[in-house]
């Protein structure tokens, strides 16, 4: 009876989910790192996620060490 209790409570507003094509259309995500999304999360074309999770996707991917150039040095 605590479970359903638990369960009746609300958590406010549940997150928009939409498809992710939509999201990349939305934000005006570059096709290149539409791609490099999918393939970092491993994600297919289709998914439904929120805005916000998708827009953290995008961070994490563009704050990777292969999008930050960074210097290299020589000989190393």
């Amino acid at each position: 009876m605590a479970a359903s209790k638990e369960a009746s409570i609300s958590q406010g507003p549940a997150p928009e989910i939409l498809e992710i094509g939509e999201l990349k259309r939305s934000l005006n995500v570059p096709d290149s790192i539409y791609q490099g999304i999918l393939a970092a999360e491993n994600w297919k074309p289709g998914r439904q996620v929120s805005q916000a999770e998708f827009e953290a996707a995008i961070k994490r991917f563009c704050g990777s060490p292969v999008m930050v150039k960074r210097k290299v040095k020589k000989n190393a």
